[in-house]
């Protein structure tokens, strides 16, 4: 008999990319003693986008399990053949929905109809969105030929700015703050044995184990008034603790806790020597006043 630990629904929010994060990682060299004093980051520059989409979508998994106990939530749920995954899947009274997260944090969203840039840049985004819809959509009409199809949002983490001048026809596209009240508000579209049976399809990993067949043709009518940076797209210290090894990891979520524990302590590092240094230059210019002063007196 199935226990939930075979279950879809057990995967960790950002668990494909963390453990792609910590394959990354795992070529990095060891920090250097200096180097570990001065703050420099254990990240390795390939692995700094795979680190701030786990973060992203680490934080819209915690916003997404703050939802009432009516609404299930999955993480991480793996399609195609080569290591893509749909970042969030949840399912309420108010429909299927597939979240795309994007960490752009301090930067400008515009979108208008189709068109979404970040910081002046053309995106896919919108695209994305939609096939990941597609791909639920079919994957569940496999077993329900009439359940309406799966909602897609792109949902911002850390944005400076979100502007809307057209909405897109079929994706909703919103700060990742606003993500729970924005579901939380649409009007209830299921009813209760409708979102068990989708659940129970979703949940099931057998769903997964072939891309299912997409559905053609616009995927939702208009959504809303409602992703790691790289969703899509080192060791410190002498600890392996998250390094890479031939052998699965035991546990990523607690190897990817330990990197992240201590890149902040690195962050933290470089912010007190920035900030030493701010105090000596102050020190020392307040030395030369003085001297200064001193000099014009006698």
């Amino acid at each position: 008999m199935a226990t939930n630990v075979d279950t879809m629904r057990h995967r960790f929010a950002a668990q494909a990319v963390i453990e792609e994060l910590l394959r990354v990682q795992g070529d990095v060299p060891p920090r250097t003693t200096l180097a570990r004093v001065f703050g420099q980051s254990p990240l390795g520059a390939d692995s700094v986008p795979w680190y701030l989409g786990a973060k992203g979508e680490r934080a819209v998994g915690s916003l997404l399990e703050s939802l009432p106990p009516e609404w299930a939530v999955f993480h991480a749920l793996p399609v195609g053949g080569r290591g893509s995954d749909i970042d969030h899947v949840v399912v309420g009274p108010a429909g299927v929905f597939t979240i795309n997260t994007k960490h752009h944090r301090g930067q400008s969203v515009w979108v208008a109809g189709r068109s979404l840039l970040v910081s002046g840049r053309k995106t896919r985004y919108i695209r994305d969105a939609e096939l990941e819809a597609e791909r639920v959509t079919g994957l569940v009409r496999q077993r329900m030929p009439r359940s309406a199809p799966a909602r897609p949002v792109v949902a911002f983490v850390g944005p400076k700015q979100l502007s809307i001048r057209e909405k897109p026809a079929s994706v909703a596209v919103i700060d990742a703050r606003h993500l729970r009240r924005w579901l939380l508000s649409l009007p209830p579209t299921l009813a209760w044995p409708e979102r068990m049976e989708i659940t129970a399809v979703v949940d099931n990993p057998a769903s997964w184990r072939r891309p299912p067949v997409t559905v053609p043709g616009p995927v939702v009518s208009s959504v809303r008034s409602s992703p790691s940076q790289l969703s899509s797209q080192r060791s410190s210290d002498s600890s392996p603790s998250y390094r890479a090894s031939a052998e699965p990891a035991d546990d990523p979520m607690a190897r990817f806790t330990a990197l992240d524990a201590d890149v902040r302590a690195a962050r933290l590092r470089r912010a007190l020597w920035v900030l030493l240094g701010v105090v000596t230059a102050a020190a020392m210019a307040l030395e030369v006043l003085q001297l200064f002063a001193g000099l014009l007196a006698g």
